[in-house]
């Protein structure tokens, strides 16, 4: 929901605005192809470009799952004896309408789904009511957690909150 703006005078018509979601990865190899570049060989690239839409040659992307891994916890303050963090490790995937998030923090499992197009405020979490699409969506980020070799978190036994 972070705006992105792309300016090329002569080359992106003003004005022109599309809602497609895209990332940072997408970035390197935009500028690859509007620099006349090839990929490097034997390179892997997580983006796609974005080159044929901010020049008005297509006006959607193909659908792809968009992935954000955050395996740390943030800021941390203790309260009542109790740590509470700003961040907590998080892994989420977007794909189409909907957002699912896994908080692996936790002892057990917590996954909260949410259909983006009906509910931007991330306030209905859909998991117990759409299961199926809740699996389609772990399983999409359980194997781009395998194939990319993300390193989750792993307790720190000599972790003390009074310190």
């Amino acid at each position: 929901r972070i705006p992105c703006v792309f300016y090329w005078k002569g080359m992106i018509k003003s004005g022109t605005v599309s809602n497609e979601a895209i990332i940072n990865l997408d970035l390197f190899p935009t500028f690859l192809e509007l620099a006349g570049e090839e990929m490097p060989v034997g390179q892997v690239f997580d983006g796609v470009s974005l080159a044929p839409l901010i020049l008005g040659k297509v006006s959607k992307l193909e659908p792809r799952p968009l992935f954000w891994h955050y395996p740390n916890y943030g800021p941390a303050n203790v309260v009542n004896g109790e740590v509470r963090y700003a961040y907590i490790p998080t892994d989420v995937v977007l794909y189409g309408d909907y957002k699912l998030l896994d908080y692996y923090h936790c002892e057990k499992e917590h996954l909260e789904l949410y259909n983006l197009k009906e509910d931007i405020g991330e306030r209905n979490n859909l998991v117990s009511a759409m299961p199926d699409k809740t699996k389609e969506l772990y399983t999409k980020l359980k194997d781009w957690r395998k194939e990319t070799g993300a390193i989750l978190p792993v307790p720190n036994p000599g972790f003390d909150p009074a310190r």
